[in-house]
């Protein structure tokens, strides 16, 4: 009975294991497939070049040229993830140009998670992380064309300002109207 006992419990260990395995393949393929068709909707996308100025704000001579400068910043990002990512840990990545696409759009019109999803098929845990890791890659290829102003830029801001207000705003850079009016999104 014992043997009987110790067979089983090793054929009940064995598959749970194989159940185990076969969760984690299908969660990859889940994945994979998840990443592939993302890619394959931001190629299709990238075709029309009135729908890529429409949903990001850039053209697409623009967009390639942007990719192709934060290509090096998404390789050194690529690179230390790698490094943290457990042996046991699948790394999935939808290609550097549907990351730089999905993060635009996400910039320019911040939809809902849930639009967003149904636009690029990415899981919303999935899309925060992919906007995130490009968000530190264009700080990386260009981070020195968006800084804040020098002492002395801002002097000259505050004079056109001044200048603009009648002197009625002294020491003021700009400043924001608080009223509510319906806004159309620029485009």
């Amino acid at each position: 009975v014992n043997l009987k006992l110790n067979n089983r419990c090793k054929e009940l260990e064995r598959s749970e294991i194989d159940l185990k395995l076969l969760r984690e393949k299908l969660k990859y393929d889940e994945e994979k497939n998840t990443e592939e068709s993302c890619d394959f909707r931001v190629k299709n996308y990238l075709k029309n070049r009135k729908l890529v100025k429409k949903l990001t704000g850039i053209t697409s001579e623009d967009f390639e040229g942007l990719l192709l400068r934060s290509s090096d910043a998404f390789q050194s990002i690529t690179l230390r993830e790698s490094t943290r990512i457990r042996s046991n840990h699948a790394e999935s990545v939808i290609s550097d140009q549907s990351q730089l696409f999905m993060c635009l759009v996400w910039m320019k019109h911040y939809p809902l998670m849930s639009v967003f999803e149904a636009i690029f098929g990415v899981q919303e845990r999935s899309a925060i992380r992919y906007i995130n890791r490009t968000i530190k890659a264009l700080q990386i290829a260009i981070g020195d064309e968006i800084k804040w102003p020098t002492d002395v830029e801002f002097s000259g801001y505050i004079k056109e300002f001044e200048a603009i207000t009648e002197n009625k705003f002294k020491g003021v850079v700009c400043c924001v109207d608080g009223s509510e009016f319906r806004v159309i999104r620029p485009t």
